[in-house]
């Protein structure tokens, strides 16, 4: 007689099945999960991913009016003194300060500081050339009053506040006694010193200023004198 075939119980299957599709929908809702948050994280990044520059309207104006103050420091006229340039240059500083990058913005820039440039050696020269008449007229002004002092002690004072104009007291001092065709004939050279005590000593002063002479720190270091007859 055959023994009859054991079969499990169909409980026993159904909860087997039941179990094994929970497990199935359990990681199928994990994984939806999963793929939901990471799709919200990568629209969370590239929502909040910068734009791209632009060039705005503040940066349009801020060009025109950079150019338009670069012109006006081309066309100005000369600076009449020293606090007028230095404004001009507090002007195109502020503007290189900007550091715009625009090719005719930085043309004008160089064309600006090569004119101040021009416009602070013109004052330089003028300061100096005008340094120079006063030693002249100083200078002139010092000779008459030793050839006309009152007495001895007053031009001997004269004398030592003169030579304070000279690199030394030995500075050389020529007088031209005539002169044709660019060509000079010079009286016998001396020096400052004694030809201040010959102003002394004559009691006038006959020669005018010809030429003057300076060292690096502004000193007369030669002096030409013209003999007027």
């Amino acid at each position: 007689m055959r023994e009859q075939q054991q079969h499990p119980p169909r409980t026993s299957i159904w909860l087997v099945h039941t179990s094994r599709n929970f497990y199935l929908l359990l990681a199928g809702i994990l994984l939806a999960a999963g793929l939901s948050v990471s799709g919200c994280k990568s629209k969370k990044v590239i929502t909040e991913a910068p734009p791209p520059p632009v060039q705005t309207d503040m940066e349009d104006t801020r060009l025109t009016q950079a150019k338009a103050a670069l012109e006006e420091l081309l066309n100005s006229p000369q600076s009449r003194d020293f606090p007028e340039l230095e404004g001009k240059e507090r002007k195109l500083a502020d503007i290189q300060n900007l550091q715009l990058d625009d090719g005719e913005v930085l043309v004008l820039i160089k064309k600006v500081e090569y004119k101040l440039e021009q416009e602070r050696a013109f004052l330089e020269a003028e300061k100096k050339r005008m340094e120079e008449q006063r030693v002249y007229s100083q200078l002139a002004e010092s000779f008459d009053a030793i050839a006309r002092a009152p007495n001895v002690n007053v031009a001997n004072s004269r004398i030592n506040e003169t030579l304070e104009m000279f690199s030394s007291e030995n500075a050389l001092v020529l007088v031209v006694i005539s002169q044709e065709g660019g060509n000079k004939d010079f009286d016998r050279p001396t020096t400052i010193k004694d030809y201040l005590h010959y102003l002394k000593d004559q009691k006038q002063n006959k020669n005018s200023i010809g030429n003057i002479v300076f060292d690096r720190n502004g000193k007369i270091k030669e002096l030409e004198l013209v003999k007027n007859f």
